[in-house]
């Protein structure tokens, strides 16, 4: 990936990762997570408007975002969110264990301090925005979701987002309060 960053001169990545289970029977969540900690923002699933939101979040605070997934919503503000690719600069501590949908390769396992975040999301037409302040609570391991999972609080309006009318299911958390910003 830093032969082709360097060689198209690209400002950040989207792997189309799902494509090297089968081609190289390996994920690719160390090398997003290591792009993410040199500075170069990277997701995975090849998902461009994320891509971009991690580009904001990069340009805005100088930090790198994790992209997630919500896995469990509750109406009261509640939010588990989990994905298997983590910037280690953004742990307190971490491990290595094996990709959840694939069953192979590596996918990292990281712990979140608490504390407050924001979690952004951009639309691929850049018509729509997600950009809100949140705390996370608890960090957590369930064998049956993607690796690095937190749980956040919101308000029951951003559940009520998630619920009826998100910006596709992918979103960035980034440390720090920086909704405004974003706005």
């Amino acid at each position: 990936l830093k032969v082709l960053i360097d060689k198209y001169k690209l400002d950040g990545v989207t792997l189309r990762c799902f494509d090297l289970f089968t081609t190289c029977k390996n994920t690719g969540c160390i090398a997003i997570s290591k792009l993410n900690d040199e500075g170069i923002p990277a997701g995975c699933e090849g998902d461009i408007p994320v891509l971009l939101t991690l580009m904001a979040c990069k340009k805005l605070t100088g930090q790198p975002g994790w992209m997630a997934n919500p896995a469990r919503i509750a109406p009261d503000g509640q939010i588990l969110l989990a994905k298997c690719t983590i910037a280690l600069s953004m742990t307190e501590k971490h491990e290595y264990t094996i990709h959840f949908e694939s069953g192979i390769g590596v996918a990292i396992h990281g712990d979140l301090p608490t504390g407050d975040y924001a979690l952004v999301k951009m639309s691929g037409d850049l018509s729509r925005m997600l950009a809100v302040d949140v705390t996370l609570e608890r960090c957590q391991f369930e064998a049956n979701l993607c690796r690095t999972q937190v749980w956040i609080k919101a308000t029951p309006q951003v559940a009520q987002y998630f619920l009826t009318n998100p910006i596709h299911n992918h979103h960035v958390l980034i440390k720090g309060h920086y909704a405004a910003k974003f706005k």
